[in-house]
């Protein structure tokens, strides 16, 4: 009986010695007891996974159970803490998110992302414009344009309504019901270059930006795919340089000095009227062939004697530049 009180006062002592520890705030892991954790759980979650060409998305890394705080790390992207911004272009990508916690345990969670190629299936070009696409000056334009020699590459039957000293205007009244009686397919693509004689004619820059906007809308209300091409910049020619002469020329024979810069000023205006190309281009989500940067490429001898005009050298560098910026667009193209 002794034995059985000794015990039962044993016990009692204890319970309440965990009591008194309990309301002076002494943890109870402190003597041996604790409370369960939950596992270290990491999920990953994101609301896209997959895009065409360039993707752009958010992820967030999903922790629970373990202990806090967590430390998080990801494998890549502009990432802080549990959220992240992934932009990236074609290609498979694993991403993964590192958790640890106040005890050391780690855990994470990773996810596939894929950006898939533009896919292009090419049969028929067609192409709107003026004389830059025509091939005025070559000895045999119809085989040796730009136009043609793209087309050639893909195996392409070629449309050119294209015509020499054409500006918005003549394309809309001339060159669109040529267009409207094409048939027109989800494999044809078309190029639309057009906006020099604009400049050299004086059209008024809204007109030229209303003009290009409904030549553009007729362009894609048919389903093929389109691309544009921007104003060459006609300053980096050497005509330039002689008109500059003509006009310090002028001046000098009545003692003054111009003080205008032809080159500048051919420049500025062209910046305008492209400016106006791509607000166009972005309001239809287009993509835009960049001549007018590549004309730093255009030495003498790829110009013809009339000191603008591309000549077959010339022509086959546009070709080449326009064929690069096809295939960076539509990186999947087939061939037929």
């Amino acid at each position: 009986m002794l034995m059985v009180s000794f015990f039962i006062m044993k016990y009692l002592i204890l319970a309440l010695f965990l009591v008194g520890c309990a309301s002076i705030g002494i943890p109870k892991q402190d003597i041996g007891i604790s409370e369960p954790v939950q596992p270290l759980s990491v999920e990953l979650d994101s609301e896209n996974v997959t895009g065409i060409v360039f993707l752009d998305t958010e992820l967030k890394c999903v922790v629970a159970g373990g202990k806090e705080p967590y430390t998080i790390s990801w494998s890549m992207g502009n990432c802080s803490g549990k959220d992240c911004r992934l932009q990236v272009g074609i290609g498979s990508y694993d991403v993964a998110c590192k958790v640890k916690d106040a005890r050391g345990t780690q855990g994470e969670a990773s996810i596939e992302i894929n950006v898939e190629k533009k896919q292009k299936d090419i049969d028929i070009v067609i192409t709107l414009g003026d004389s830059l696409t025509e091939g005025f000056g070559l000895i045999s334009p119809k085989d040796s344009n730009w136009a043609s020699l793209f087309s050639k590459k893909y195996n392409a039957t070629l449309h050119n309504l294209a015509v020499s000293g054409a500006d918005t205007f003549v394309v809309i009244e001339q060159q669109l019901p040529k267009y409207r009686r094409l048939n027109i397919s989800q494999n044809s693509i078309v190029f639309l270059w057009i906006g020099a004689n604009d400049i050299a004619t004086f059209t008024i820059p809204n007109d030229f930006k209303q003009n290009y906007a409904d030549i553009v809308a007729e362009l894609v209300s048919k389903g093929a795919d389109l691309i544009l091409l921007n104003i060459p910049d006609a300053s980096k020619l050497s005509v330039a340089d002689d008109v500059q002469s003509q006009v310090d020329s002028y001046f000098e024979q009545f003692g003054f000095s111009s003080g205008l810069s032809v080159g500048g000023i051919t420049k500025e205006i062209i910046d305008v009227y492209n400016n106006m190309i791509y607000q166009v281009a972005r309001d239809y989500n287009l993509d835009v062939v960049d001549i007018y940067s590549y004309m730093d490429r255009f030495s003498d001898d790829v110009i013809s004697s009339d000191r603008f005009h591309p000549n077959e050298e010339g022509h086959k560098l546009i070709a080449e530049k326009v064929e690069t910026e096809f295939e960076s667009f539509y990186p999947d193209v087939t061939f037929y």
